[in-house]
């Protein structure tokens, strides 16, 4: 099924799953101290520097997250971007996350003593609060189809429809071309032009029957676009073994 990407849901995720993950990472690599811990705590000590090993090896993590968010976002965008199924998929994957950061933030909060007292709420706090819970929503909202038309996929080899109803309407004028000489139901006044008009577009119309059917037709799995050809990887492996040897 395809749909188009209403203007409000596109400039949303464009924002929260490619400019805030681009913000993320450099964030999370070169100024985890200032921009990403000190927005998880709210203590007054700040935040725990320099970072114990476990939390350096977390901060690479989310980084290596928003940049495979990056590459999603921009494959979705580039190469699929009226796939629904796809968009669906990847928003609900999504929305897992958004959900586990906010029970993260809820969690931090708690720890501190704050969560049921918003007047201790800091700036950042109600900002992760709020933002992972409103884009969360707006995930939801998306993947219910809220404000999107979805169509449904059509074979990409089938005729046009004005072609089909163009053959549909030529053979039903030839049936009733034979009805109205009275030669319908009598086959030995038929010319070589009605046996060929009358069994050309029967055998055509069986064989997309057949077709749709998928009879004769063995469909394989969509491969990776980006994959390397099975001819270049033999040759890379190839090249590899000679260096080895």
């Amino acid at each position: 099924m395809s749909f188009e990407m209403p203007l409000a849901y596109r400039v949303l995720f464009g924002a929260f799953d490619l400019l805030l993950p681009i913000f993320g990472t450099y964030g999370h690599i070169f100024a985890a101290k200032d921009v990403i811990l000190a927005g998880f705590t709210g203590a007054k000590r700040g935040p725990v520097w320099p970072p114990a090993p476990e939390t350096r090896v977390l901060l690479d993590g989310m980084a290596g997250w928003y940049v495979a968010l990056i590459t999603l976002q921009i494959f979705a965008i580039t190469t699929r971007p009226k796939d629904w199924a796809l968009w669906q998929t990847l928003n609900l994957s999504i929305f897992f996350v958004d959900a586990f950061m906010l029970l993260g933030f809820a969690r931090g909060l708690s720890l501190e003593g704050k969560l049921n007292d918003t007047s201790q709420w800091r700036g950042q706090d109600w900002g992760n609060i709020a933002g992972y819970a409103f884009i969360g929503l707006v995930r939801l909202a998306f993947v219910a189809g809220v404000g999107v038309q979805v169509k449904p996929g059509g074979n990409p080899l089938a005729l046009p429809e004005e072609a089909k109803q163009g053959q549909n309407k030529a053979l039903a004028k030839k049936k009733k071309g034979l009805s109205l000489e009275g030669k319908l139901n009598d086959t030995s006044q038929w010319r070589g032009q009605d046996w060929g008009n009358i069994a050309g577009y029967a055998f055509i119309g069986l064989v997309r029957l057949a077709f749709v059917a998928g009879v004769g037709v063995q469909v394989k799995p969509a491969g990776n676009p980006l994959a390397v050809p099975e001819e270049a990887k033999q040759g890379q492996n190839k090249a590899v073994a000679k260096k080895k040897k």
